[in-house]
């Protein structure tokens, strides 16, 4: 499925942009083609340089992106920490579509560093606190406060016979 994203057509003008030689030009268009809908692309040096036709290695592409670009996961996952910005502005928990790109960021552990541009974010952890809160209502008792089996099965019968 294709992604429809933004692109930024003044890069050609911009002066980091003007002074990459076409090799890392083409990669980073690559990369913001291949990132996730929340910037984090799983790094595949080999699939990138094959689908480029460019050499670089992934030293050389960090040495070039250090300020574009933050290693995740020691190494095997990278973020674009601005394409969030670019792409959705501030990410909203009432948008349907902002809510999917939440849901990535709090897969990839990435929650507090987005946090501040996520509008709502607070009444989406209180929700998860009330969801938590109701679940907890349901359980008849709390397995880890007895021992063993047997203190279970009688405290579940006391607390099935006073109900």
């Amino acid at each position: 499925m294709s992604k429809k994203r933004f692109t930024e057509t003044t890069k050609w003008k911009d002066s980091w942009f003007m002074d990459l030689n076409k090799d890392f030009k083409l990669f980073w268009i690559y990369l913001l083609d291949e990132c996730d809908n929340c910037g984090v692309w799983d790094v595949n040096m080999k699939l990138a340089r094959f689908l480029t036709e460019t050499e670089i290695t992934d030293t050389q592409v960090l040495e070039t992106f250090k300020d574009k670009i933050i290693i995740l996961e020691d190494g095997k996952k990278w973020l674009i920490p601005n394409f969030i910005k670019f792409q959705y502005g501030d990410l909203k928990t009432t948008c349907k579509p902002h809510l999917a790109v939440i849901k990535l960021l709090k897969k990839h552990d990435l929650l507090n560093l987005f946090k501040g541009s996520i509008k709502g974010m607070e009444t989406l952890e209180e929700e998860d606190k009330e969801k938590k809160k109701e679940t907890d209502k349901y359980k008849l008792i709390d397995k880890n406060k007895y021992k063993d089996t047997r203190e279970r099965i009688t405290a579940l019968t006391y607390k099935l016979k006073n109900y």
